[in-house]
C-alpha cells in the first residue's frame, strides 16, 4: 500500500472564475443571467469562502484483489458496487486502487455557522461557493493521481464516490475509511456517511494498464442521469 500524507499542493481558481462558477452553483443559468447586485453577493462570498479555508488531503493505492458481480476488492476491503466492478473486468491487468480524500478544512464550516441566522442569500452563496471550491481542489488531487498512476505505467479511470450510481452512501463511506487514515487530515464521519467538515469528498480513481472506459456511464442505459460523462455504448452491464 502506498499512501501520500503530503497534502497535495491547492492552487485557487481566478475570482472572476470562481465568482462565475458561485452563480451558476446558486442557481442562475449563466452568470451574465445574475445582476450586478448578485454579483457583488457572489464576490463577497467568494473571498470569505477563500479566506477560511485550509485544504488539506490524503491518498492510499491498495492492490485491486479482484471482481466479480456486484463487488470490487481494494486489498482486503470490499466495494459494493455492481458498476464499478463491472468497469474494472473489463480493464487489461487492473493492479491499483487509489482512495483519496480532500477536504478544504472546518473553518468553512465556522463561517456557514456564523451566517446560519444572517442572510439566506449569503448563505446560499457562500455555500455554492465552498462546493465550488472543493470541486476543484478533487479535480486538481485527480489529476496528481492520474499523474502517479502515468510514472507507474498506469492509466487511470475518472473518479468514483459513494453516492454514485449503485454504490450506497453511508457503506461505502465506511468501506473507504477503512482504506485511509482520515484523522491524519482532521476528518471525522457520521453514522450516516456523512463526513466532517462538510466541504469533503472521498472516492476511488482505478488504475490498470489499459483502461477501455473510465466511466461506468458506457455500460448504463438510464437516459435521464443529469452526472453521465461517457455516452451509452449500448449494452448494459
Amino acid at each position: 500500500m502506498k499512501i501520500n500524507i503530503d497534502t497535495i499542493q491547492f492552487t485557487p481558481p481566478e475570482l472572476e472564475a470562481l465568482v462565475s462558477a458561485v452563480l451558476v452553483q446558486g442557481g442562475f443559468p449563466s452568470p451574465e443571467k445574475a445582476n450586478e447586485s448578485m454579483r457583488r453577493k457572489a464576490e463577497e462570498a467568494s473571498r470569505r469562502a477563500l479566506s477560511s479555508i485550509s485544504p488539506k488531503s490524503i491518498t492510499a493505492s491498495h492492490p485491486f484483489t479482484g471482481a466479480e458481480k456486484g463487488i470490487l476488492r481494494a486489498s482486503s476491503v470490499e466495494l459494493m458496487s455492481a458498476k464499478l466492478s463491472h468497469l474494472i473486468r473489463q480493464y487489461e491487468n487492473p493492479e491499483l486502487i487509489c482512495v483519496f480524500l480532500g477536504t478544504i478544512g472546518p473553518g468553512f464550516d465556522e463561517e456557514m455557522e456564523q451566517l446560519s441566522e444572517g442572510s439566506m442569500l449569503e448563505s446560499l452563496f457562500l455555500d455554492a461557493a465552498g462546493s465550488v471550491l472543493i470541486e476543484h481542489y478533487i479535480d486538481i488531487i485527480e489529476e496528481d493521481v492520474r499523474r502517479r498512476f502515468a510514472e507507474e505505467g498506469l492509466q487511470a479511470s475518472l473518479r468514483f464516490s459513494p453516492g454514485y450510481c449503485d454504490w450506497e452512501t453511508g457503506e461505502g463511506q465506511k468501506a473507504l475509511f477503512s482504506l485511509i487514515d482520515a484523522g491524519a487530515i482532521g476528518v471525522t464521519i457520521k453514522e450516516s456517511g456523512m463526513m466532517l467538515p462538510v466541504k469533503t469528498v472521498s472516492g476511488v480513481i482505478l488504475g490498470a494498464r489499459n483502461v477501455s472506459h473510465r466511466t461506468p456511464c458506457t455500460y448504463c442505459a438510464k437516459k435521464d442521469c443529469p452526472y453521465r460523462r461517457e455516452p451509452f455504448l449500448g449494452r448494459e452491464a
